[in-house]
């Protein structure tokens, strides 16, 4: 069950039942765990089958909250709910991800009660104080962008919460946030100008700007340390010291060969992300054989990809990857455009009488280059079991298999006769790349209980392999959500050894922050799966906190 954004729901199927059940839950401010009394809370009954937004369905009851935030429903029938509640003076948290929500949907079952966590909050405010780093002025007009931070796979998702600027002492205060952890992000402006024409005046400049840099720390995400804005409270995130640097030109020459006189190349200027991912900022526009220039650049490695804009087929697509070391100085660079391999993909069964499943796809997901949906697209094998990828960039790439059904799992991915960490490799245009599928599989399933034997629903199960892939452990990561019941079943689980624990739905974020999936696993119960064997378990959930 998951929220569309806006109040909308994806809702299953339930069953029901004339026994009566209660729903009972507790309203607190995120950050301080204080309770929220007198909000008014709502109980919505959504029909079987629908998506729906909250206010058009049907309203069972409502209720106000004691003053420890508590309150509680009682239903006739079990079924599918939605509860929201709402405060004057309050605003809402509808952040799922970040571990809060205002509304959340909740699952009945016959005479198996609930217990649900909301969120409402006072927004809170943060100020602070731009100086200039070697001077110690004040610096005015600075523009910023405050980021709230969250976390998925252990790996920092920042979402945009507002945009502020300095006044004349240098100072600001940013109003109206939802509490939560906070940074600010400077963008200096020289870095958002595009390309520009290559003249001769251009390119042997220098440009002088605000340090690119992430607050409190100055640098990037790694060092920085976020600020927690508390419910109704200001938060001071300091004096910051800004420093004014040399940033540098790159002018790039676009070779003529292989292109037609008038073609247009997109060009995306490439910054690195986790596990070799790339965020890509679009800088404009070439055409075939032209130079062009780039402002912006700070000391250090850079870059860029140049993609036909529109219409090259994909097995006649060419493409420039230039990568390039800026030091002290403007640079020039040559960016040459070039065709990729053709990758041969062959899908193998330990037993050769074994028939691949009829659902099996496979795509590829590059990690140093713009993922373009036509070059790798989810694609079934062929008669002959293969699958052909044209012209397909070189690099890092990760290969996603759907639809293997439960009757196989994946044994072995291998290119030239080595094994696929993690499912990730490097296309260096040479090899054909195996996937080992096998028809012995096995299921992992159970229960997860709480300390009255009761099941949990909406827990999450995480299934990891030992050893975990060393770069980042949720790529051994097969996890499952418990139904009405508590119950999970995993099957096409692959024999081997596994570590294996449960998360309450409320603790959810927690798991996702950097570390704390490795710390739990040091209590997790280790599992030895046999082939084709059943395993049954019961389980307690995890609490991430301790």
């Amino acid at each position: 069950m998951a929220s569309l954004g806006m109040g909308f729901w994806v809702v299953a199927q339930a069953p029901q039942a004339s026994q009566s059940a209660d729903i009972d839950g507790r309203v607190t401010e995120p950050g301080i765990d204080h309770p929220v009394s007198d909000a008014e809370v709502t109980l919505f009954r959504v029909p079987q089958g629908i998506v729906s937004a909250v206010n058009s369905l049907s309203v069972v009851s409502s209720t106000k909250t004691d003053a420890l935030g508590g309150f509680r429903f009682r239903v006739d029938q079990a079924g599918s709910f939605v509860i929201r509640v709402r405060l004057e003076g309050y605003v809402g948290v509808g952040f799922p991800l970040l571990g809060r929500s205002d509304q959340i949907r909740v699952l009945v079952t016959a005479g198996n009660s609930q217990h649900v966590k909301l969120s409402l909050a006072r927004p809170g405010e943060l100020q602070g104080r731009f100086i200039d780093r070697e001077s110690g002025n004040p610096i005015k007009d600075v523009s910023f962008h405050v980021m709230e931070v969250g976390y998925r796979n252990a790996h920092p998702v920042l979402f945009p919460a507002k945009i502020g600027s300095t006044g004349e002492d240098g100072s600001f205060v940013v109003r109206n946030l939802v509490p939560g952890n906070y940074v600010i992000v400077v963008n200096p402006k020289i870095a958002n100008t595009g390309l520009i024409s290559s003249l001769d005046a251009d390119r042997d400049k220098t440009d002088e700007d605000w340090s690119d840099s992430i607050w409190p720390g100055g640098f990037g995400f790694e060092s920085a340390s976020p600020v927690t804005v508390l419910p109704g409270l200001p938060a001071d995130i300091g004096t910051l010291p800004l420093q004014k640097l040399p940033y540098y030109r790159v002018q790039v020459s676009l070779s003529n060969a292989g292109c037609d006189k008038g073609e247009k190349f997109t060009v995306f200027r490439l910054e690195p992300g986790a596990i070799g991912k790339s965020n890509a900022r679009k800088e404009g526009e070439v055409e075939c054989g032209n130079n062009f220039l780039l402002r912006g650049f700070l000391p250090g490695t850079h870059s860029l990809e140049l993609l036909p804009s529109a219409g090259t087929p994909v097995s006649k697509r060419l493409r420039a990857l230039p990568t390039f070391e800026v030091g002290d100085r403007n640079l020039d660079v040559k960016a040459h455009l070039e065709r990729g391999a053709d990758l041969e993909v062959h899908i193998v069964t330990l037993d050769s009488a074994d028939s691949i499943p009829t659902g099996l796809r496979i795509s590829l997901l590059p990690l140093t280059a713009l993922p373009v949906s036509d070059e790798t697209p989810v694609t079934a094998p062929n008669a002959d079991r293969s699958i052909r990828f044209e012209n397909l960039p070189l690099g890092r790439k990760r290969i996603n298999l759907q639809g293997l059904d439960g009757g196989h799992y994946l044994k072995d991915i291998r290119i030239q006769g080595r094994s696929v960490p993690g499912n990730i490799f490097d296309w260096t245009g040479e090899g054909v790349l195996e996937v080992v599928i096998d028809n012995k599989p096995s299921r992992v399933g159970g229960r997860i209980i709480d300390a009255n034997n009761q099941g949990i629903a909406q827990a999450q199960v995480f299934l990891v392999s030992v050893p975990s892939f060393a770069e980042d452990i949720f790529y051994s990561v097969v996890r499952a959500t418990s139904d009405d019941n508590g119950r999970f079943n995993l099957t096409g689980v692959a024999p081997g050894e596994y570590h294996i624990l449960a998360i309450s739905q409320g603790d959810a974020d927690e798991i996702e922050r950097p570390k704390v999936l490795e710390r739990l696993l040091s209590k997790a119960e280790s599992l030895t799966v046999s082939s084709r064997s059943s395993v049954d378990l019961s389980l307690k959930t995890t609490d991430p906190g301790r």
